[in-house]
């Protein structure tokens, strides 16, 4: 649809119908992104059944008080998940404008054009679309607790994308880091971590280093260095207390093509500055949902990167992106880095027992590995065995 709009600066009217689609507010900012408004007079949108919420009426109101000569204005949302809290703000868009405005078939006639305002009534408009919208009905999963909008929440989106973080409008596959951004940052590492920290792990270099350069912004580090994104073609899987510089190496020596490569690696892709609520609302309410699934799937490679520090099949993310990757994907495991010395290939907290930071989110992955329904046990302890640069199955890989 983007696609479609970009040469359409003339634009009078815009019908889109999104029904019965796995469709959410994501892919509607998206699309609104840098929408032609100047000529727009008609403006239809029905997004029925759908997983658009609150962030869609605030991309599509945002989008209205832009339009100069808007007549008509039809939106029909309610089998969204828009609270009522939402769509009269959406209302609020065009509260000084002469349309016709009309919301789930109900009708709100808004009148008085912006150049002539009623001074003793300023906010009658406003007034009459909320006592309209009052009546329209919601849908059982709207009527949850209607609570304000966090205000940090609200001043993160306020980004150069207008009202949106970048990060809810450039899809998950684009959140990449080329091998020669990968080593930059291992520049910045070496320089600024020296003495007792010349040799950092990944969570230091994220506090010492990511989350300050990302704070202004508050997107990832991924986005800070490509604004427009950059698609991933190899997803990496890695655990966060191994040796940044190290992993760094393994990849650069495995790679012929390191330099122009893309890199999906979760702590430069996710947005490492956000509070935890606003981070999972990101990363979506399972794992078939986050933005790790949908990079792994569009990746063409799959990248384990081991070390020598503790066995990251401890760790139930790591355990749950390789069972993923075989059950949902055709792409090759390759196998990287040194194991710890006498790492066993099966225990009580390896593989599916494995633990993560989040105590809420095991019982979820485990539910996730065994609909994957592969034999993630045998699969963790054939990369634990296998020799570094091989794929499994026991085939040298040749350097890519």
């Amino acid at each position: 649809v983007q696609t479609l709009l970009k040469p359409a600066q003339g634009l009078e009217e815009f019908w889109l119908g999104l029904r019965g689609t796995p469709v959410d507010d994501e892919m509607v900012s998206t699309i609104f992104h840098g929408f032609p408004v100047g000529k727009l007079r008609v403006f239809k949108l029905w997004v029925n059944d759908t997983a658009c919420g609150d962030a869609t009426c605030q991309a599509v109101g945002s989008l209205l008080g832009k339009a100069k000569v808007l007549k008509t204005v039809d939106i029909d949302i309610d089998e969204s998940r828009c609270s009522q809290e939402g769509l009269a703000a959406l209302s609020r868009s065009v509260a000084n404008k002469a349309v016709n405005f009309k919301v789930n078939d109900r009708k709100v006639e808004v009148g008085g054009a912006p150049t002539d305002p009623n001074p003793a009534q300023p906010n009658r408009v406003a007034q009459v679309q909320e006592a309209e919208l009052e009546g329209i009905e919601l849908r059982p999963a709207q009527r949850e607790a209607q609570q304000p909008r966090d205000e940090q929440h609200a001043a993160n989106e306020q980004q150069a994308f207008g009202e949106v973080n970048p990060m809810k409008l450039i899809p998950a596959n684009l959140w990449g880091i080329t091998g020669h951004q990968l080593m930059e940052l291992a520049d910045e590492v070496m320089k600024k971590c020296t003495g007792a920290n010349e040799n950092p792990n990944v969570y230091q270099v994220v506090e010492l280093i990511i989350k300050p350069a990302c704070a202004s912004r508050n997107v990832s580090y991924a986005i800070l260095k490509n604004p427009k994104g950059k698609k991933c073609d190899t997803f990496v899987s890695h655990a966060w207390f191994e040796s940044f510089l190290a992993f760094v190496e393994d990849i650069r020596e495995f790679y012929k093509d390191f330099e122009t490569r893309v890199f999906w690696i979760c702590f430069a892709a996710n947005p490492q500055t956000w509070p935890k609520e606003q981070l999972n609302e990101l990363l979506g309410p399972s794992a078939l949902q986050s933005p790790f699934f949908i990079a792994l799937q569009q990746c063409s490679s799959f990248l384990v990167v081991r070390n020598t520090t503790r066995n990251l099949y401890t760790r139930l993310w790591c355990v749950t992106e390789l069972a993923l990757v075989k059950a949902y994907t055709a792409n090759a495991v390759h196998v990287i880095g040194k194991m710890p010395p006498f790492a066993p290939a099966y225990g009580s907290d390896i593989g599916l027992n494995a633990t993560c930071s989040a105590a809420e989110d095991v019982a979820l992955l485990q539910q996730t590995i065994r609909a994957a329904e592969v034999d993630v046990d045998d699969l963790v302890a054939q990369a634990i065995r296998a020799r570094s640069g091989t794929a499994l199955g026991g085939k040298t890989c040749v350097c890519q």
